[in-house]
């Protein structure tokens, strides 16, 4: 893989940042869609299926984290979490979304889908077969980035478990 240590750890880090950017700001329209329709067109097993793919995206990021020490015995989880969320993700998208779903939040879906998907295979790749070398030396205003990113997904995270709770309408 001599094509992929040719790599500068820049790019890897432009490309999660890329991906997870977008990924935040259409994950947060997402959930500014539920909120105003949840009362009368989510049902608790649709808000169920999305608590199971942010429980699996927190073993997702906990096993790209173990990446760094240990790629060989994360990769197991990463590949259940990594499974599991996918067929929520898709039993979502089929079974509650596609029935209710306007074109503009099918487009929201399908570019958060696809900027998850695509970071956690840039993460993989510079985690699983670098172990993140060169992240130490990015500079602080890389490390800020993630961590705003993080702080953001936290957010968001927590008012897609709490914003739903209650009786409805």
């Amino acid at each position: 893989m001599s094509w992929l240590d040719a790599i500068p750890p820049q790019h890897f880090a432009y490309g999660m940042l890329f991906f997870g950017f977008f990924f935040g700001i259409f994950w947060y329209l997402d959930h500014k869609t539920h909120l105003a329709i949840w009362k009368k067109d989510i049902t608790d097993g649709e808000l169920r299926t999305h608590r199971m793919i942010l429980y699996t995206s927190y073993g997702l990021m906990l096993s790209l984290l173990l990446m760094t020490w240990w790629p060989g015995q994360a990769l197991f989880l990463f590949l259940g979490c990594w499974v599991t969320r996918t067929l929520h993700e898709f039993m979502d998208e089929i079974h509650w979304h596609l029935p209710r779903c306007t074109e503009r939040e099918t487009i929201i879906h399908m570019i958060m889908w696809i900027c998850i998907h695509g970071g956690t295979a840039v993460t993989f790749a510079w985690g699983f077969f670098r172990q993140y070398d060169g992240f130490a030396e990015l500079g602080w205003p890389i490390h800020a980035a993630f961590v705003l990113i993080f702080i953001g997904y936290s957010y968001i995270g927590n008012r897609e478990i709490m914003d739903y709770r209650g009786a409805r309408a």
